[in-house]
């Protein structure tokens, strides 16, 4: 056979269409991002914790002395010592919640890069031939399933 008789029968090649730069960008930034997720949530936690521990020493104080909590017309505690255990807990507490909500974000951007990854995948040869379980994604559905 001539080539143009099996350009004729094939038809014009057309080269496979590549990945945009973002799907193959999150092949691989999904796991760095899961991981900056995972220390932020985790910094978040013993934040929290840290703010906890300020604030059940203001509540101890003020158990052993209920005189160290008499407050100010304006909310502050008279007693400067206690006024600044209190705001210590406070700023800690806000350091807690900036963490927090850095991790949310990032695991949000994760979760993002693996649908993208699970969108836009190729179709190659896959890793572990003799899976049963496929993913899979369509226009109307995202799914997995079992084959036996």
């Amino acid at each position: 056979m001539t080539l143009a008789l099996l350009l004729a029968l094939h038809g014009p090649s057309t080269p496979p269409p590549s990945r945009p730069w973002f799907a193959s960008a999150s092949h691989y930034g999904k796991w760095v991002t899961l991981a900056a997720a995972a220390g932020l949530l985790t910094q978040g936690a013993f934040r929290h914790r840290d703010a906890d521990r300020a604030y059940q020493a203001v509540v101890d104080r003020c158990a052993a002395t209920p005189a160290l909590c008499n407050k100010a017309p304006g909310g502050q505690y008279q007693d400067s010592d206690m006024e600044g255990l209190y705001q210590r807990s406070v700023l800690l507490d806000h350091r807690a919640r900036s963490w927090l909500v850095a991790g949310e974000v990032t695991l949000l951007a994760a979760g993002t890069m693996f649908l993208v990854d699970l969108i836009y995948r190729d179709n190659g040869p896959r890793n572990i031939p003799y899976t049963p379980f496929t993913v899979y994604s369509r226009a109307d559905r995202i799914g997995l399933s079992l084959g036996f």
